[in-house]
């Protein structure tokens, strides 16, 4: 239930000096049970050109049997980054594997799409969604989800290096399951605009499992005699990303936004996000998902002056589907102590281990622990 922790698996550089960035984790289900790892890896002597790979491992042993790595993702002069994955189990037991990424070349930062349909073993010739051809633009921080229908939903932030443009959201729709390669997909749509003088980012994406409902969130901010003004703002579709209407701010949004996803059975979707010193929950009917509640509060903070990391959110099937959130810190300017945090509704409850002040202590000795109920 997330009260202790222990290693489980490791994933170690096969090769001296190679290293691992950007993981992401998900538990699968469905014809083959396992938990799965997508991640950028930059293998010495590759010039730059970090690749997409992925392992699995099932779930059934004591600690994880990862499976050989499959490359997602290798292009000679494309260095590859931020992968975020997707699968359709929800839907369909013998799932596919969808994998989004950033991919810089030398004219600029792009978005790039494969698709494995024999359960990550392998993945077919990845592709783009999206390609610029000026050296300081750059298409970013790419999120994916499966929605009803057989439709994939991508979203992205373009912005300039030099600023020459503010940065905004780019949104992508395939059909078909993206079957028939890039065809499948419509022409990608402007979400918001890069010449209004506020900046947009960090975008993130939820369809639904069986209706026809996305959104996208994202940040929306501007600086202003070195003030930052910043709010989240989502877009909302009901006809499975045909077409939004038109953003809404969150009153009392999160300033960092992580994961948004439909609570399985509840007509609630939920988001998680980092606002002052707290990670938050914020919860929207699926009757209006444009209006959402303010922060519900986890009680663990991060420590002031500190970098964080989007909260990742998941639900628990074995308990009426209730919330759990994962985020990290570091302490700005002290190397090595960042520290990761778990929390999740079912710890509030009566009964869990909730500690009385002063308690525990360390009791010196070796005679046996014993414990009574004191009835005053």
């Amino acid at each position: 239930g997330g009260d202790y922790f222990f290693s489980w698996g490791e994933l170690s550089d096969p090769a001296e000096y190679d290293s691992f960035y950007a993981p992401q984790l998900r538990v699968v289900e469905g014809v083959v049970v396992a938990v799965n790892v997508v991640y950028q890896r930059d293998r010495v002597g590759n010039g730059g050109d970090d690749e997409i790979c992925m392992v699995s491992s099932p779930l059934s042993g004591a600690s994880a049997v990862w499976s050989g790595e499959t490359i997602v993702m290798s292009t000679s002069g494309v260095g590859y980054e931020n992968p975020r994955f997707v699968t359709d189990v929800e839907t369909h037991a013998d799932f596919y594997i969808y994998v989004v990424a950033e991919g810089e070349d030398d004219t600029g930062q792009d978005i790039w799409f494969a698709r494995s349909t024999d359960h990550g073993a392998s993945f077919e010739t990845p592709y783009q969604l999206a390609s610029l051809l000026v050296t300081d633009r750059y298409y970013g921080k790419p999120d994916i989800d499966y929605g009803f229908g057989g439709h994939l939903h991508v979203t992205w932030y373009f912005y300039s290096y030099t600023g020459v443009v503010d940065g905004s959201i780019r949104y992508r729709r395939a059909s078909n399951y993206a079957g028939g390669g890039i065809a499948d997909w419509d022409y990608w749509v402007t979400m918001t605009s890069s010449s209004d003088g506020y900046e947009d980012k960090n975008p993130r994406i939820e369809a639904g499992a069986d209706n026809n409902n996305v959104v996208i969130g994202y940040s929306h901010y501007t600086v202003e005699a070195a003030k930052a003004y910043l709010d989240t703002r989502v877009f909302v579709s009901d006809d499975a990303g045909a077409s939004f209407a038109s953003p809404v701010a969150m009153a009392n949004g999160p300033f960092l936004i992580g994961d948004i996803a439909e609570q399985p059975g509840t007509g609630q979707w939920m988001m998680a996000g980092i606002e002052g010193s707290s990670t938050c929950l914020y919860t929207a009917s699926v009757a209006d998902l444009g209006d959402w509640s303010g922060p519900i509060c986890f009680e663990d903070e991060f420590r002031p002056a500190s970098a964080v990391w989007e909260p990742a959110l998941a639900f628990n099937p074995d308990d009426g589907y209730r919330p759990a959130v994962l985020w990290a810190y570091q302490v700005v300017g002290t190397p090595g102590t960042d520290t990761l945090y778990f929390d999740a509704d079912w710890k509030n409850d009566p009964g869990w281990p909730n500690l009385e002040p002063g308690f525990p202590i360390d009791v010196s000795g070796g005679t046996a622990p014993a414990v009574a109920d004191l009835d005053q």
